[in-house]
């Protein structure tokens, strides 16, 4: 019987394993499936899988609820801090961060209960993509395309943003050859200059989440592009709450809350 918590992250949610109970060669993609299956597992967004070294160094290996290997993911990074701090794992007056594929990400527990966790934004400038040939639904626009840690296309809405049938479209955009490893789907709609809902379809889990961390980042990223006036702090409303993403100087800051669920044991 393994321990493991469920954790929440504006409703984007993880079943986190700690390299203390059990080792990573346990996780097949096949039992990441079962153990993210909603009917016969946790039921889960991914897997989170907390490695601690002896320099004190801790790595966050993520996991889609496919069973795939994901790059990164910026609500798994503030659901594993949170498990984190319950279980004491950040040394007093530390730096407190994760390691991911994609490098270190720096992290900060807010007064409010929140945490921020720094996305390594220049990641965004590796991928070359051309967008010309995608094929974009009637009533939708395209934004842009952006790597926060994970690939984002970017679309604009005019008509009410519940009301866009993502689900019929997505997947075929999720997997156009454009994009190599395929992409995550984000459509976005401004609410107002300082704040701006979001939708998420994601590779891996394919299906919508309730919010995506990456996603909203690469929002924010590509809107401040296009919209010079706007504020460094912008609110992106997911379906699960309120995410903030700020720019610091050269820094890209993503806000939000992290709630520990339940905590269990499973059979392997």
């Amino acid at each position: 019987m393994i321990p493991f918590s469920k954790v929440q992250a504006t409703g984007n949610d993880f079943a986190v394993f700690d390299s203390r109970n059990i080792s990573l060669r346990q996780f097949s993609p096949e039992k990441i499936r079962f153990l993210c299956d909603r009917h016969f597992g946790i039921g889960a967004d991914g897997l989170i899988f907390i490695e601690t070294e002896n320099s004190g160094t801790m790595r966050m290996v993520y996991f889609n609820a496919d069973g795939s290997e994901g790059e990164m993911c910026g609500n798994g990074l503030r659901a594993a801090a949170r498990y984190a701090q319950q279980e004491g794992l950040f040394k007093e007056n530390g730096v407190f961060g994760f390691e991911a594929r994609d490098g270190f990400h720096q992290l900060w527990f807010n007064k409010d209960r929140t945490i921020s966790v720094e996305i390594l934004a220049d990641s965004g400038k590796a991928d070359a993509v051309d967008l010309g040939e995608l094929p974009i639904p009637e009533n939708l626009s395209l934004l842009g395309y952006f790597n926060s840690g994970v690939p984002h296309l970017i679309l604009t809405t005019e008509m009410p943003i519940d009301e866009v049938p993502l689900l019929e479209f997505a997947p075929a955009l999720r997997r156009h050859p454009a994009f190599k490893n395929g992409t995550n789907v984000n459509i976005i709609q401004p609410v107002d200059e300082e704040c701006v809902k979001v939708r998420t379809y994601e590779r891996g889990v394919e299906a919508e989440t309730l919010s995506c961390g990456t996603g909203v980042t690469a929002s924010a990223l590509l809107i401040w592009q296009k919209y010079h006036h706007l504020p460094d702090t912008l609110q992106m409303q997911t379906k699960g709450g309120i995410l903030k993403v700020s720019r610091q100087k050269s820094r890209i800051i993503l806000t939000g809350p992290a709630t520990i669920v339940f905590v269990g044991k499973i059979q392997f």
